[in-house]
């Protein structure tokens, strides 16, 4: 089979779009932006609400990201942050089924993409749960 120079690799493509945008440079930077630590303390203020209102449990400090670890220049109002430092993943509470009320959003591990984490479905309980499951608080959208 003959190809020409239409033919392109899809996967390879999307890879490529997806590395430029996780360094920053698939659109150019508006320095009128807020920058990252502005929305980091934002999360940090949310995750004392959920842990005062005993949403999610206190965690350790994480460790400081070290040059080492981090695999490519960002442009300079983004941040190096670990992913549980912006999200409750992996801190969720357990609950009985008798505590989950109708409306609330309801996630199983089947529900999130093993290579991704892309979550598959979301589900707003509209009837009773049969099983212990997890609580979590959907961000703004």
């Amino acid at each position: 089979m003959k190809t020409n120079s239409l033919d392109f690799d899809a996967q390879a493509l999307r890879e490529k779009i997806l590395d430029l945008a996780m360094r920053g440079k698939l659109v150019p930077q508006d320095p009128n932006d807020e920058p990252a630590s502005v929305l980091l303390e934002k999360i940090k203020a949310e995750k004392a609400e959920l842990i005062k209102e005993k949403k999610i449990k206190k965690t350790k400090p994480l460790p400081p990201i070290t040059d080492d670890e981090k695999p490519f220049d960002i442009p300079d109002s983004w941040e190096w942050v670990r992913c549980k430092a912006v999200t409750t993943m992996g801190n969720f509470k357990t609950v009985n089924p008798s505590d989950i009320q109708i409306g609330e959003n309801l996630i199983e591990l089947a529900d999130i993409e093993a290579n991704s984490g892309h979550l598959i479905k979301e589900e707003i309980v509209t009837s009773t749960v049969g099983s212990n499951k997890y609580v979590y608080t959907r961000g703004a959208s």
